[in-house]
């Protein structure tokens, strides 16, 4: 592993606390080749060429669906999904919700992920340790529900009355593999548990 993939990962997984930009409110639809502004939610009435009114509105999903080349998952509509290309072989996926839970998830096509599991984890938690944060971890592994097996760590992090707490897991093939990580604060547990239960329910991995 070079040098430069070592920084990288480490500044890729600390850009967690980034909060992602939402999507614009504003879209726009064709309809017999005259196009329509519209925003998401608002119903709109347009005339077509041959005199119809026709109604349009344009919903989110509640449920919505993410795939990727070697994951897909699902997660509410109030969660934006961030996707990011790196030039070093990795693709990064990131979606954070109101509470500040944060769902991470990294391709790597050129790297077994296996191989850097203690990195990944240290540059999870960097910016809690250097904040005050105590950390303690423990070897920790999950069962997806293909029956896919993926292991790590489960680190808790305590300054004062505050926790957080990280989940780092990693599944590796040759030369590639993916890293999922979460990160909750303990008291956020009861506002954000069906986002984490319903990302780990329906997380699929193919290698």
């Amino acid at each position: 592993m070079t040098s430069q993939t070592t920084v990288t990962i480490l500044y890729v997984l600390t850009a967690m606390g980034l909060i992602c930009a939402t999507a614009k409110g504003n879209y726009q639809i064709t309809v017999d080749g005259s196009k329509h502004d519209i925003k998401l939610g608002k119903e709109i009435v347009v005339n077509s060429k041959n005199g119809d009114a026709v109604h349009i509105k344009i919903e989110k999903k509640k449920i919505a669906a993410f795939q990727s080349e070697f994951v897909s998952f699902n997660h509410k509509n109030n969660m934006t999904v961030s996707s990011t290309d790196t030039d070093d072989g990795f693709r990064q996926i990131m979606a954070i919700t109101g509470l500040g839970t944060i769902i991470l998830v990294q391709e790597h096509s050129k790297l077994n992920p296996e191989k850097i599991l203690d990195l990944c984890l240290q540059g999870l938690v960097k910016d809690q340790l250097e904040q005050g944060f105590r950390m303690t971890k423990k070897k920790y592994s999950k069962e997806l529900s293909d029956g896919t097996k993926l292991k790590g760590y489960k680190a808790t992090l305590k300054r004062g009355k505050e926790t957080k707490i990280c989940i780092v897991l990693v599944k590796g093939k040759r030369h590639r593999g993916v890293v999922v990580a979460t990160s909750i604060d303990q008291d956020k547990i009861r506002g954000d548990r069906d986002v984490l239960e319903l990302f780990w329910k329906t997380l699929k991995i193919k290698l």
